[in-house]
């Protein structure tokens, strides 16, 4: 059943709808009279019937649980809601650059790296895109849309991808990626503190915090992918709150020496690399 991504007014209540939702964010369970009760201490001027009208289709909407005789905000209203805020924010800003940022879960800096992909995506003339990582797991867990989104990358043979884990989980994702066409290579230890990509003239890095790290070596260190956890890597590592530091460099030299790192396990020539030939060249 689809869940609704209703938006309550943000400040002081308007109508009985975010004032149930604005009284629930404080306190609950409740029951339909304590809920009838705060609405009416907030100055509404409304029957217990309107309440009670508003309650159910709250519930019917997915905004709301029912509990027995109580009533609560559902859970996955809240993350879909934070998706969305997340997402529309990715999609009206630009990437920023020079601060360090934070992300408060896995999933949450997937967003962003989704972002990322998309930008690339909608670039009419592609760079060679480069990456590292620890370990790999997006085909894996990849919605429809983002698997979409993958596929209509305009130039995958120009997307460079290598990662240090060469396990079950991590040849099953390059087979994903080798048909789409991107380039990929495992066992490759580059970076040891932090996994990073190159868009453009841009280096964004990402820190794992250590109890992250455990977690995703304990559930990505199978030897079938068919004994994959996959409640257990949502709950414990995608939606887990933890704090991921990412920062993002805006460089074309700094760009160019990350983009070369991966590169090399290629057998390719970028184009900074090239430029500097060139010069050394130039003095003989």
């Amino acid at each position: 059943m689809p869940i609704s991504v209703t938006i309550p007014t943000l400040g002081k209540p308007k109508n009985v709808k975010d004032a149930i939702i604005s009284i629930l964010t404080n306190e609950w369970p409740l029951s339909t009279r304590k809920i009838y009760n705060r609405v009416k201490n907030m100055g509404l001027d409304v029957s217990y019937q309107a309440v009670h009208k508003s309650i159910s289709e709250l519930v019917s909407e997915n905004v709301l649980q029912r509990t027995e005789k109580s009533y609560k905000i559902n859970y996955e209203w809240i993350s879909k809601l934070r998706d969305f805020s997340l997402s529309l924010d990715y999609k009206y800003s630009d990437i920023p650059v020079g601060d360090n940022m934070i992300f408060n879960s896995l999933k949450d800096m997937d967003f962003f790296i989704m972002n990322v992909i998309k930008k690339i995506t909608k670039s009419g003339k592609m760079e060679i895109n480069c990456s590292h990582w620890t370990y790999t797991w997006w085909p894996l867990f990849a919605s429809r849309e983002e698997y979409s989104i993958l596929r209509k990358i305009p130039n995958p043979k120009k997307i460079y991808i290598t990662c240090r884990n060469n396990e079950a989980v991590a040849q099953w994702c390059k087979n994903i990626y080798q048909k789409i066409g991107i380039n990929i290579k495992t066992g490759v230890m580059i970076e040891d503190n932090f996994d990073f990509m190159v868009y453009e003239h841009m280096v964004i890095q990402m820190y794992w915090p250590e109890n992250l790290r455990k977690r995703m070596k304990k559930a990505f260190s199978v030897e079938n992918i068919n004994e994959i956890d996959v409640e257990n890597v949502f709950t414990n590592i995608f939606e887990k709150e933890t704090r991921i530091n990412v920062i993002v460099i805006k460089n074309r030299e700094i760009a160019d020496q990350f983009r070369e790192k991966v590169l090399e396990h290629f057998c390719v020539i970028s184009k900074g690399e090239q430029s500097a030939n060139k010069h050394n060249n130039s003095q003989y």
